[in-house]
């Protein structure tokens, strides 16, 4: 008897240790809600046409404190995932008396054992230090499936990240592990800073392993990368260098970037570059933004699956000039007005084709 007591204080224990962790644990939920008037104007490009359409995205995150180590977010949003959280409004696939898909965006798990370290598993944000947060290589709504390990060290005036990061881009099912595709990133960015300015430089490695040979990573398109109707038939090893150079101490804070990305398989259409400016930026009520890049990604130098879908539509093999003018309405109400001047099939021997594309947004953050 004694024994089945102490075996049911110890149960007891375990559960109010339990229940006491269980309320230790935060949780925080935040999201956004943006409505897009599109405007597209993709003059002889086969299959599409001028159009408008109103699409909706909306995003809601679930972040999670377990302690002071650990950390989690789930994210739900609308749209098809990928490099697009869009839904379009009255989409053809759809009825507007069905609901709509609101997906699993990200899922990961985040383990921070001190200053210097920091460590993602599942589904997890972009973990590379990007110059201006540029789309030069991956879409901003792009998510990563995978592991990264980052390591910051601050020396003086010198910030050093070191980041380690490997990404699982197609699994196959069964026995057919041949057509698994991955991407394998080391990089190291190095930020000078002084007063309220400072220096970015970033040089990356993206090793892209399982590409040649294997069929579209969306859908039956391969946005833009040289392909024989069924595969991929080039591979992919992308270095970049990004440069940015903040100013804060004049009457406007404003940036100036690059970055140059060069595939070293292939020595054809092989480069992918962007230059731009930003000015102001936004914190609360009353604040503006205006940006402005010019970039081009030749028909091989990056994996088109994952670049920006706004600037030519998205993949390889175009270029375009964006200029983005934002205003903050409310402190977490944001309008903004965008124009993408486009060209699409830019390599020898292609006919250019322009695709220009025109965007009104209303963002609300809650």
């Amino acid at each position: 008897m004694e024994k089945l007591i102490s075996l049911f204080a110890i149960l007891l224990v375990s559960q109010s240790t339990f229940a006491q962790a269980q309320s230790e644990i935060k949780t925080r939920i935040k999201g956004d809600l943006r409505i897009r008037q599109e405007s597209i104007e993709a003059e002889g490009v086969s299959g599409h046409d001028n159009y408008d359409q109103l699409r909706l995205r909306a995003r809601l995150s679930f972040l999670s404190h377990v302690n002071d180590q650990i950390s989690t977010e789930v994210r739900l949003a609308t749209g098809s995932g990928g490099t697009s959280t869009n839904q379009t409004l009255g989409d053809s696939t759809s009825t507007n008396t069905q609901n709509y898909d609101f997906k699993l965006d990200r899922a990961y798990a985040q383990y921070k054992p001190n200053d210097g370290l920091l460590a993602r598993m599942g589904r997890t944000v972009n973990p590379y230090v990007l110059v201006a947060n540029n789309s030069l290589l991956f879409d901003s709504d792009l998510n990563f499936d995978g592991l990264s390990a980052q390591y910051a060290l601050q020396k003086g005036p010198l910030l050093y990240h070191v980041i380690a990061a490997h990404s699982i881009l197609h699994e196959s099912k069964g026995s057919n592990t041949s057509k698994d595709a991955f991407l394998d990133s080391l990089e190291l960015a190095i930020q000078h800073d002084w007063s309220s300015s400072f220096i970015l430089f970033t040089v990356s490695e993206h090793l892209f392993k399982g590409i040649k040979g294997n069929t579209s990573l969306v859908g039956s398109q391969f946005q833009g990368n040289s392909n024989d109707g069924t595969n991929f038939i080039k591979n992919y090893d992308v270095t970049s260098l990004g440069l940015e150079y903040h100013v804060g101490e004049f009457y406007l804070p404003m940036s100036f970037y690059a970055e140059w990305a060069q595939n070293n398989r292939v020595s054809k259409n092989n480069k992918a570059s962007i230059y731009g400016i930003v000015l102001n930026h936004i914190k609360k009520r009353g604040d503006w933004m205006v940006s402005i890049d010019n970039r081009e990604i030749q028909m091989d130098s990056t994996l088109g699956a994952l670049t920006d879908t706004d600037s030519f539509g998205g993949g390889a093999d175009g270029r375009s000039l964006n200029a983005l003018v934002s205003y903050a309405l409310e402190d977490s109400v944001t309008f903004t007005a965008s124009y993408y001047n486009g060209q699409i099939q830019i390599a020898q021997g292609e006919s250019k084709k322009t695709r220009n594309k025109f965007l009104l947004d209303l963002a609300v953050q809650f």
